[in-house]
């Protein structure tokens, strides 16, 4: 291609770095916001140069192969956004706070990260990078850096690494280095991979609005920048995937290769290689470089959903050695891949195999195990989950299971909980127990009706609160004197007052007075509390003083 004097200007020497962070930094002692999925969109064309357009593509592209790389960091592919219309990449929005919000709802993220880029003067390019906190539209920070035309392709490693920091995560070593490799020191071929990947993703938009597919432009990009620099990691993938979505296996296969040999840890190069095994029907060989994404980052989802598609698709229903064997001795990311298969299979001649991994070691592979039996369920699968109550610490989990598969399944292992909670012999988080009394209450069986009554007395006050309404959905009129002491005695209003609830429930109609006499006289918090609760249960009160309070409340 070309060179373009606008983009290519030698007058400019020199790495000019402007930070400007808000909100979320490392040096105002403000915490950073938690982020655990991201979501990338190409920054804006504000340079007013059309000959500029592919740089916003062509630095989203390499941030987000970039940040694959950041453990803990789920970042979206840029496929995955793409609206399903003939949309050109240049039409997404202007990337007002409140729009990159509402995206990244759709998107099911906690960031999302946009910005521009545009003339600081002849030859130099200011490049700016935002983060946004989807749901309260909170700008986290701002990143600016100025960079020399030429310069341009170093951009997105050290516009990444800044950004990082940024937003507070705090790099290791191997992981730092890898986001500050370069992609290529050749702006020729960085400007025709932006290309080759932009023609790439309008592709994807016209196919998938039902219109005809662009011309091969894409291919002919791509194959000229590894052309023009061989070494050019990220250019071999966008060329593998190009190559995979045309038909074209063989070269494909070269491309990933080749990329994965300049750079061991590309995540999309790895996957590709995994697409291509798989495409040529060697499941098994496709396991491994999908196992090596998922090490390098075990929060992307991708991988990890390639692996259980693939033991799936290759062996549902047959080659049972296969999966045993992978299921026992292979890595952790096939062995919890394999599981989570397993489990979709829901064949009950798994369940031997499962209650064996159950016992592992490995807590989050006996976790998975105890999870695929419950999945599986049927009378032969309540048995295992007791016995693994038995033994394992994560007991709520395994009795929401065993209520899933039958109600009364679990009434002997609620009881245990609850009584060895009571006891003070194991002390559970309030959190547990208020799930245990719910279970309970759901189920409406007479035999917690004794359990539930001690933690009304012995709890702390979340779980008093929720044993009193787990008592009003049991519906046993057997609890009402120890409800009418608590509502009367117990020191927390909202106890109190989730006793008056069950008792109103029981058929106590002295309690629907009181309750409005309890809401007159207390604090908000108390008083959403029961608004909300009584919300749910609004067949029990229809009197006119209580209708009248909420009617008040509304307003």
């Amino acid at each position: 291609m070309k060179k373009s004097p606008a983009i290519f200007s030698n007058r400019a020497a020199g790495l000019t770095i402007i930070i400007f962070i808000m909100l979320a930094t490392l040096f105002s002692g403000q915490c950073r916001a938690e982020v655990h999925s991201l979501l990338v969109l190409p920054p804006k064309n504000n340079t007013g140069d059309a000959r500029l357009e592919w740089l916003g593509v062509g630095l989203q592209d390499a941030v987000t192969s970039k940040l694959w790389n950041v453990e803990g960091v789920r970042t979206i592919p840029a496929t995955d956004y793409l609206k399903p219309s003939g949309t050109s990449l240049s039409e997404l929005g202007s990337y007002t706070p409140q729009q990159t919000s509402s995206l990244g709802s759709k998107m099911a993220v906690d960031t999302v990260w946009c910005g521009s880029y545009s003339r600081k003067t002849d030859a130099a390019i200011e490049l700016e990078l935002k983060g946004f906190e989807v749901g309260s539209a909170r700008e986290l920070f701002t990143v600016r850096l100025e960079y020399p035309e030429e310069r341009l392709p170093f951009a997105a490693a050290e516009l990444t690494a800044v950004a990082l920091k940024a937003a507070g995560y705090h790099l290791s070593p191997p992981v730092r280095e890898r986001v500050l490799s370069p992609t290529t020191a050749s702006p020729i071929a960085f400007e025709l991979n932006a290309r080759g990947f932009n023609a790439q993703l309008n592709r994807v938009i016209k196919n998938r609005s039902g219109q005809s597919p662009l011309d091969t432009e894409w291919l002919d990009l791509l194959n000229k920048a590894v052309t023009e620099d061989p070494n050019y990691a990220e250019a071999w993938v966008n060329l593998g995937w190009a190559a995979y979505a045309t038909g074209d296996i063989a070269l494909a296969d070269r491309s990933f290769s080749k990329a994965v040999a300049l750079k061991p840890y590309l995540i999309d190069a790895l996957m590709g290689e995994g697409y291509v095994l798989r495409k040529r029907r060697d499941s098994l060989g496709a396991l491994k470089p999908f196992e090596q994404a998922v090490r390098l980052n075990p929060s992307l989802e991708w991988p990890t959903k390639e692996m259980s598609e693939t033991i799936g698709t290759a062996w549902r229903g047959t080659n049972r050695p296969i999966l045993t064997e992978l299921a026992r001795n292979s890595g952790r990311p096939v062995r919890l891949a394999t599981i989570k298969a397993i489990a979709s299979f829901k064949q009950k001649d798994y369940l031997p195999l499962l209650d064996e991994l159950a016992n592992d070691n490995d807590d989050e592979i006996g976790l998975s195990a105890i999870t695929a039996m419950g999945t599986i369920g049927g009378d032969e699968a309540i048995p295992l989950l007791k016995k693994a109550y038995l033994k394992s610490p994560r007991k709520i989990d395994i009795i929401n299971l065993l209520v899933k598969i039958k109600p009364s399944a679990a009434r002997d292992e609620l009881i245990d909980l609850l009584a060895t909670h009571l006891a003070g012999t194991a002390v559970y988080p309030d959190a547990t127990i208020v799930a245990v009394t719910t279970i309970m209450g759901n189920a409406k069986d007479k035999i917690f009706l004794d359990p539930l009554i001690q933690l009304l007395q012995k709890g702390t006050s979340a779980t008093r609160s929720a044993a009193a309404l787990a008592l009003g959905d049991i519906n046993l009129h057997g609890a009402l004197p120890a409800l009418k002491d608590s509502s009367e005695k117990d020191s927390s209003a909202i106890t109190r007052a989730s006793a008056l609830i069950a008792r109103r429930q029981l058929g106590d109609m002295e309690s629907e007075s009181l309750l409005v006499d309890l809401l007159n006289n207390t604090d908000a918090s108390t008083q959403s509390f029961v608004i909300s609760t009584i919300r749910k249960k609004s067949r029990f009160f229809k009197t006119t003083g209580l209708a009248r309070f909420l009617k008040e409340k509304q307003r």
